[in-house]
């Protein structure tokens, strides 16, 4: 036993290897090194993805209930 660790996450689908001195980030198809540049330039797009997915959401609901405020006014004033 050379002391190294290979752990998978099903989530990211990815290996992670740590020698004892190093850390690394696997492709589980190939084996190889992916960069960590890379995966952290993927976080990031990942996570401003999502932020505008949530944006478009809120804007969504927010014309819902401005089109249902102007509903209720018609309704009032008829």
């Amino acid at each position: 036993d050379d002391g190294s660790v290979i752990g998978y996450s099903e989530l990211l689908d990815l290996n992670f290897y740590w020698d004892g001195d190093e850390f690394d980030v696997l492709d589980p198809e190939t084996g190889k090194t992916i960069d960590k540049y890379e995966i952290e330039r993927e976080a990031r797009q990942a996570e401003r993805l999502e932020f505008e997915a949530r944006e478009r959401e809120h804007q969504t609901r927010e014309q819902e209930l401005l089109d249902e405020i102007s509903r209720l006014r018609r309704q009032l004033d008829e």
